[in-house]
């Protein structure tokens, strides 16, 4: 059951999507954007009349923040109740770029928000005490992040066969670290060969070239491969010929690779800067790295590896703790307190 049906189910609501929605509902009203959604600009089709239908809501539930439709719906809407999802937007590490301009755009936001109930709805601690360290005193509730954990039926594994594959799912950034992937790679095969690197993803392509030239100047061209973006059935297949996940990420609000991987029984390597380290750490499927160094991601992979099948176990026994039925239920208990 999707969010929307859950919300059908309980409320009488209407979801405004800025952009486009591939979905088709009476619930739903999409509202055209310019600059291919760009920081969510209206285009100029908005006309205040068709807005009006929602000015006496009870609830307004906002997705993002340094966004035009954040300050759109807090214009054009009253509503008292207002639960903020910023998305990691307030991170500490989000905010060191564009810091004057981001300071301004909350002064706005504050001033719109004048005398309202204001609640934040979050997806791990870290993002927590971010945000209290800018709205001291403001409620913040973490709801976390779901995904669908029943594509598949994932089995128990004795342990990977060698080489063993790792694999990295995400956009191809500078603060991702897939730098240090390869170079674990590199050091993990200096004496014989024993893992592969499968790089899941795109973005930057000046940086994807910098990465590839890494892999031919350290000789890993036949280890390496780069697979591009992938969705649907191709990343679930990806995932599961895989053997471990790694994501030395220097920020990562939630990371939904993280849980994607834990729900397909892949044991995971993450920064202690991925928010989902705390539900790593707690159900023990998979290790945190305390520092962004080669040798750290090195040690951490060869102790998945040696303990492989008491890891996987345990991202079996917790998959089902990151479906979305969960976190709609923390959702139902806010909106309806």
């Amino acid at each position: 059951m999707s969010t929307n049906d859950i919300l059908a189910a309980n409320f009488d609501h209407k979801l405004i999507v800025f952009g486009s929605c591939s979905i088709q509902d009476t619930q739903i009203k999409v509202l055209p954007t310019l600059r291919n959604n760009r920081y969510g600009l209206p285009s100029l089709k908005i006309k205040r009349s068709g807005l009006n239908e929602f000015r006496h809501a009870d609830i307004l539930l906002i997705h993002g923040f340094y966004l035009f439709s954040t300050l759109i719906a807090l214009f054009y809407f009253p509503t008292r109740n207002v639960y903020l999802m910023p998305h990691g937007s307030l991170e500490a590490y989000q905010n060191k770029k564009g810091r004057v301009r981001k300071y301004l755009f909350r002064k706005v936001v504050e001033g719109l928000l004048r005398g309202r109930k204001i609640h934040f709805l979050v997806g791990s601690d870290s993002e927590t005490i971010s945000i209290l360290q800018i709205y001291p005193g403001v409620k913040v509730t973490v709801v976390g992040l779901g995904i669908d954990t029943t594509l598949v039926s994932v089995g128990k594994s004795t342990g990977p066969k060698e080489p063993v594959k790792l694999f990295c799912l995400s956009r191809i950034s500078e603060k991702k670290r897939i730098d240090l992937c390869i170079k674990a790679l590199s050091k993990l095969n200096s004496s014989k060969q024993r893992y592969t690197l499968e790089i899941i993803g795109s973005g930057d392509l000046t940086l994807e070239n910098e990465l590839r030239n890494l892999v031919s100047d350290l000789n890993l061209d036949g280890d390496v491969t780069f697979s591009g973006f992938l969705e649907g059935v191709q990343k679930t297949d990806a995932i599961l010929r895989s053997d471990i996940f790694l994501l030395p990420s220097e920020n990562e609000n939630f990371a939904v690779a993280v849980a994607e991987s834990i729900s397909l029984g892949k044991p995971v390597v993450v920064s202690k800067f991925v928010a989902m380290h705390e539900f790593v750490d707690r159900h023990r499927t998979g290790i945190t790295l305390n520092s962004l160094k080669v040798d750290t991601l090195v040690e951490a992979i060869e102790n998945v590896h040696s303990n492989y099948a008491a890891f996987q176990e345990k991202c079996l026994e917790s998959a089902h703790l990151l479906d979305w039925k969960e976190v709609q239920k923390k959702w139902l208990q806010v909106l309806k307190s």
